[in-house]
């Protein structure tokens, strides 16, 4: 994977090996579950759990001399953003002026109604765009829905929702803002029960999880800053289960810790089967940075009934990982057909630098494979 940053990068340097897993003692709770969708049946909301077992601990290297910087969030604030990465130019977040989204009470299209604070599809394939939709949350309760182009805040459980009863669901080109505000019940701004796209969006400044999905594809979005809910084990992107296989690519996550958040973030990527098997996840050319361990895999218990669940063919590779406080993935039982392949340090990797160029410490690449405007 080719990447660099053309804004907010200023040094850049020759790597050592990349460590994978450091462990200090503190570190000792596995990924908890998230909370089930309010219409299921209720579920524990995660805790640290003290008994879990850490993963073993490795040697730490000394931090390198010069570092590459993760991309000023300021920079992507406004509509029409745009990303290259690994070759192709997109677009991300709204592409209208916030100013001219339409609202609620202009009218909404065939087959979407509205009651209070939610937003309900119910018509195969209808697309619900252009809207300024802070405040309300939606549910796609139809096949093929599409949510384009919208603007949202935190609100409700869930802001965007599908159930297992509805598939095919397009969430793409909208920002979803968390405004920096503890709110106490949002889980998700995307959550996903059966396969769904999530493409070309942002998510900014969350409460706690940006998307969870069991299948599908999530790709070329980007995710800056999270936890700003109290006590909130905040991840990018969840996989919990799977109902078809999942393929995470081409996407920026930067959860790395804020410090006007109450407390750090969980992961990046975090692929737990605590509600059911999962089978076949792909995560491949993104770069993750931030959380505890930057990537969980691992199987788990059903918290609610205690099954186990097993996990299988999980492939990570091509990624640019970094500034996990513990390390990049955490250390125990990946399940089976696990592969971790070609992952590079964020931080501190030539090969961020184009072919043919070289590394020194305190030198910048002379030409950016990923930029962002």
């Amino acid at each position: 994977m080719g990447v660099a940053l053309a804004v907010g990068f200023s040094c850049w340097m020759a790597a050592p090996e990349f460590v994978f897993a450091q462990n200090p003692k503190s570190q000792n709770a596995e990924p908890q579950p998230k909370r089930a969708p309010a219409a299921k049946a209720p579920v524990a909301r995660r805790n640290p759990d003290p008994k879990a077992e850490a993963p073993p601990a490795a040697k730490a290297e000394a931090p390198p001399t010069a570092r590459a910087t993760p991309l000023d969030q300021a920079t992507m604030m406004g509509p029409g953003s745009m990303m290259t990465l690994n070759g192709a130019t997109f677009l991300v977040g709204v592409t209208s002026n916030p100013a001219s989204l339409k609202k609620i009470e202009s009218g909404l299209p065939p087959g979407v109604a509205v009651s209070g604070d939610a937003v309900v599809v119910e018509r195969s394939g209808a697309v619900l765009e252009g809207y300024d939709l802070r405040g309300y949350t939606v549910s796609a309760d139809a096949d093929n829905v599409t949510i384009r182009n919208n603007l949202f805040n935190a609100a409700g459980d869930h802001t965007v929702y599908q159930g297992s009863n509805a598939s095919g669901i397009v969430v793409e080109f909208n920002t979803f803002d968390g405004e920096k505000v503890n709110h106490p019940n949002n889980g998700d701004m995307v959550l996903s029960e059966n396969e769904a796209t999530v493409r070309n969006n942002e998510f900014l400044n969350l409460p706690a999880d940006a998307v969870n999905v069991a299948g599908g594809l999530v790709e070329r979005n980007y995710f800056s800053g999270a936890s700003y809910q109290k006590d909130a084990h905040a991840d990018a992107i969840s996989v919990h289960r799977t109902v078809v296989p999942v393929i995470i690519r081409d996407n920026y996550i930067d959860y790395i810790d804020r410090p006007d958040a109450p407390q750090g973030t969980n992961a990046a990527i975090k692929i737990v089967s605590h509600f059911g098997a999962i089978e076949d996840v792909t995560v491949d050319s993104n770069v993750l940075l931030g959380g505890g361990y930057t990537i969980y895999v691992s199987p788990a218990e059903d918290p609610n009934t205690g099954e186990a669940h097993p996990i299988n063919k999980v492939t990570i590779s091509n990624n640019d990982i970094g500034f996990g406080k513990y390390g990049a993935v955490a250390g125990g039982n990946h399940g089976t057909n696990y592969t971790f392949l070609n992952n590079h340090n964020f931080a501190n990797d030539a090969h961020l630098l184009k072919s043919g160029g070289s590394a020194a410490a305190g030198s910048a690449p002379e030409q950016p494979l990923l930029t962002i405007r």
